[in-house]
């Protein structure tokens, strides 16, 4: 018995020394194993609308995205994201580093979005209608190439983020102005509130942004509303207004096909707006002009594991007789496939 008892201590210290001999494998600043392999994505978005002011149909493909993300080192991670095909246009998304210390704080460096609104903030994939806000559409959605910090401790539900970029879109040529923004959010249960800042000068002169943001989420409802205000300086032009009103209710679906429905409304409005850029007169013009918007939406998710989303939305635009509106907007129908990885 006690030879039996020697012979398996001296096992288990063999394995236990060929244990301590075997390489570790690396971990990641998340703490998990690290790779140098990449993840790829794609999106792809199209659409059928049927304009009932102009009486006609449309399809277009709105983006065909491909992505790329991974690790090039333990604390650095990456992501490229071109659009190959934006309603007939080739463009860059994002290309950037990103340099994580610790799990609380990273920086990022390269072309991204800046901090600034919340309904922009949602891919082509996971928005909730179709079209986004007019806030999101002409007031947020800004990428430049720059430098931004995120910090989330881990003691509090807090989120901040600061940064700055050249403040002409994606021109290599220089900016005497850069853009800098901030933003500020707090989530306490189920509800989340958030305030930020931007200010830039794409031409020669200043314009400043404040956003604030509210969002509640219980089961299956959701709500979020965002107000964006927008001043320019010198009042060169009158300053811009935004609201984006909306909510949502999710139908979980057991079914091999579906994995839910959502059901969605929201209201949207902006003011007169202009994009900061002078005419040949050196004035202010109106890129914009002011319209509201009602917009009725229901969403089927996911089609037999398949990352999919088929929406049909219905939009109701008021105020706006009489008035040139950007191109493919009106009183519309639309019918949106979105299928992604």
């Amino acid at each position: 018995m006690i030879a039996v008892l020697m012979t398996m201590a001296s096992i288990a210290g063999a394995m236990a020394q060929d244990a301590e001999q075997e390489p570790q494998p690396k971990l990641d600043y998340k703490g998990e194993p690290f790779s140098y392999i990449p993840q790829f994505g794609f999106t792809l978005r199209t659409r059928a609308a049927y304009s009932m002011e102009a009486r006609g149909f449309q399809f277009s493909v709105l983006n065909t995205r491909v992505s790329m993300r991974g690790m090039a080192a333990s604390f650095l991670s990456y992501r490229a994201e071109v659009d190959l095909y934006n309603q007939g246009k080739f463009g860059v998304s994002d290309v950037f580093l990103r340099g994580h210390i610790g799990q609380q704080l990273f920086v990022t460096v390269g072309r991204h979005r800046d901090p600034f609104g919340i309904d922009v903030t949602a891919s082509p994939a996971t928005q909730t209608f179709a079209n986004r806000s007019f806030g999101a559409d002409c007031m947020s959605d800004l990428r430049d190439i720059g430098i931004s910090a995120t910090y989330q401790p881990a003691a509090v539900p807090l989120i901040a983020e600061v940064g700055v970029y050249n403040g002409s879109g994606d021109a290599l040529a220089w900016h005497g102005s850069p853009l800098a923004a901030a933003r500020l959010g707090f989530k306490f249960q189920e509800v989340n509130v958030s305030a930020s800042f931007r200010t830039y000068s794409p031409d020669s002169l200043r314009m400043n942004f404040f956003d604030a943001g509210f969002s509640w989420s219980h089961d299956r409802f959701f709500a979020e509303a965002e107000y964006i205000y927008q001043h320019y300086a010198r009042n060169a032009h009158k300053a811009a207004h935004g609201v984006n009103v909306m909510a949502t209710y999710t139908l979980p679906i057991q079914s091999r096909v579906l994995s839910a429905l959502t059901f969605g409304a929201r209201f949207d409005y902006m003011s007169d707006h202009s994009t900061g850029y002078r005419d040949i007169g050196l004035k202010l013009i109106t890129d914009n002009p002011q319209r509201s918007r009602l917009t009725l939406g229901l969403a089927a998710l996911r089609f037999d594991k398949v990352n999919a989303r088929l929406r049909l939305d219905y939009e109701k635009y008021f105020g706006t007789r009489g008035l040139k509106l950007p191109d493919k907007e009106g009183d519309n129908i639309l019918l949106e496939l979105v299928v992604y990885m």
